[in-house]
């Protein structure tokens, strides 16, 4: 049986995967109904298409991970890495700022790799 702690860790972890997996697919969703000129702004400032589109990738295949056991792990690894790789480039280009606002996701998918897999796991029969 499990502890209150042990539920309350299960319980946070879990909502930071929902909130995780749901401002992922917002960013994917908010890219690809991007007008062409946001499209070339974007690619002026910060960094060209296919840099967006790869970490775009990496954020949808985090996304899918998080729901297995097996790839909780690498998968918030690979959410670290994108997170960090925006705000990295967002710092390149000037915005400081912008970039300060990665880190609270980087702290989160940091922070879920902490608490552990949330999911109760099916039992082999």
């Amino acid at each position: 049986m499990l502890s209150i702690m042990d539920k309350a860790r299960k319980w946070l972890c879990g909502a930071l995967v929902v909130f995780t997996i749901a401002i992922n697919f917002k960013h994917v969703w908010d890219v690809l109904t991007l007008s062409p000129e946001m499209r070339r702004q974007i690619e002026i400032s910060f960094f060209s298409e296919t840099v967006l589109v790869t970490i775009l990738i990496g954020g949808v295949l985090a996304s899918c991970g998080f729901l297995f056991r097996r790839t909780f792990k690498p998968a918030c690894l690979l959410q670290v890495i994108c997170v960090l790789a925006v705000g990295g480039l967002q710092l390149r280009a000037g915005h400081v700022s912008a970039a300060l606002l990665e880190l609270p996701f980087a702290l989160a998918a940091g922070m879920m790799i902490y608490l552990g897999y949330p999911f109760p796991h099916t039992k082999k029969i």
